[in-house]
């Protein structure tokens, strides 16, 4: 407990800033409804942005064996990919048929919701949208786990502090799994927070139970009662 107090006792520079970064602003062009009515949409949207994320990280970076791109070609997409995550998120409606798409595509042409000549969907990007409304996942997705090396950042990336950079960074020294980091924790050169997320990794990948969540919430809704009643 008290190395997770320690990580997050101070204010980070983005916490400071957070308003003023246009990264932390609601990227949504719907307004904000409380709840994202297509997470079964933007869960796999957000999986495929940390395997660009990665991407962009690995220079000459060998895409299928076919040619090599320089990861700064995936710093858009990881952009575009924000933007419209933000849109799906704040989009007040499910997207389950092809008429719903229809209705989404169609407002967004016509600039309904506040999106008059607004760019970063196409073509390739609806049809993502759509093969995940049909099947659930991304072939793209699974292409790239296949490669050992964006499946190992991937994993790096999932312990607390670790970036794409850092997470690239270990792969280029010789560190090709989480047994790696494990066994040769020293050679990893981790900073502090890194290396408690290295240590407590299995424990910070289990979901908090739905039935201590509620209990939480009671709690701080009993607190708040009591200090603003109504």
């Amino acid at each position: 407990i008290e190395e997770f107090r320690e990580m997050i006792s101070k204010d980070t520079w983005v916490d400071k800033r957070k308003d003023a970064l246009a990264c932390q602003k609601n990227l949504g062009e719907f307004g904000s409804h409380g709840y994202n009515a297509n997470e079964h949409i933007t869960s796999v949207l957000k999986e495929l942005m940390s395997i660009y994320s990665a991407l962009a990280q690995a220079p000459l970076y060998t895409d299928g064996g076919a040619k090599k791109t320089k990861g700064n070609e995936y710093y858009w997409k990881v952009f575009s990919m924000k933007k419209v995550i933000g849109i799906l998120e704040n989009y007040p409606n499910p997207l389950r048929t092809s008429e719903d798409l229809e209705e989404l595509k169609k407002q967004f042409k016509s600039g309904s919701g506040g999106n008059r000549g607004r760019k970063g969907i196409g073509k390739k990007t609806w049809d993502k949208i759509w093969e995940i409304m049909q099947t659930g996942g991304l072939q793209r997705i699974t292409f790239h786990k296949g490669d050992p090396k964006i499946s190992a950042i991937l994993d790096f990336t999932k312990i607390w502090g670790v970036g794409a950079k850092t997470a690239a960074n270990l792969w280029k020294r010789g560190f090709h799994s989480l047994s790696d980091l494990k066994r040769r924790p020293d050679e990893a050169r981790l900073n502090h927070n890194q290396q408690v997320g290295l240590k407590r990794f299995d424990d910070l990948q289990q979901r908090i139970p739905r039935a201590e969540v509620e209990e939480i919430e009671l709690c701080v809704r009993k607190h708040a009662e009591a200090e603003l009643p109504g």
